[in-house]
């Protein structure tokens, strides 16, 4: 991306010449995010600030958590909230294993309507990896593992949700 001139100058004589400006722009750089985390705190404030239509992205690695995260804000039809973790090199792993089993400890609660995320691991949840009570969410190339209870889980009204190529391994409560 910049500027370039471009100078043109006539054959016979040398005598007509002029200088053109072109700006050049249409090279992409790369994505742009509204918020790149890398930490857990990073991750809270992000979820606590984002709004509809923008995005929120996890660079891969692990993010220890202590207690669930709760999404209530909500995106929009046409412009909703994107979550996506690294999907090339190391994956974003949300780390809850320091919990304990309690129907209470839920990895993920997602109340919120019009979010995508995408390639995230949920590991080690108390109760569900992630539990969505809200509508018209995707949820994509995820993993859930090793969570108590169930590795996903839709209910309290939840509807419209989309779940795609998603797995979903180990999960179960001890008893």
């Amino acid at each position: 991306n910049g500027t370039v001139i471009i100078t043109a100058t006539a054959v016979d004589k040398n005598i007509v010449s002029d200088n053109k400006e072109i700006a050049i722009s249409s090279f992409n750089q790369g994505p742009t995010y509204d918020y790149t985390v890398s930490t857990t705190d990073e991750l809270y404030t992000a979820l606590v600030n984002v709004s509809a239509g923008e995005t929120i992205f996890l660079n891969g690695g692990d993010y220890i958590l202590t207690s669930r995260i709760s999404i209530s804000s909500s995106g929009t039809s046409g412009n909703e909230i994107t979550l996506p973790g690294q999907t090339d090199g190391t994956r974003a792993k949300l780390d809850f294993s320091a919990m304990s089993e309690n129907s209470s400890n839920r990895g993920l609660s997602l109340s919120g309507d019009y979010w995508h995320i995408k390639g995230l691991d949920v590991f080690g949840a108390g109760d569900n990896g992630m539990f969505i009570s809200g509508n018209h969410n995707l949820i994509e190339f995820c993993t859930f593992s090793e969570n108590s209870d169930t590795g996903l889980q839709i209910g309290n009204g939840g509807s419209n949700n989309t779940i795609l190529n998603c797995d979903s391994f180990f999960n179960a409560d001890s008893s």
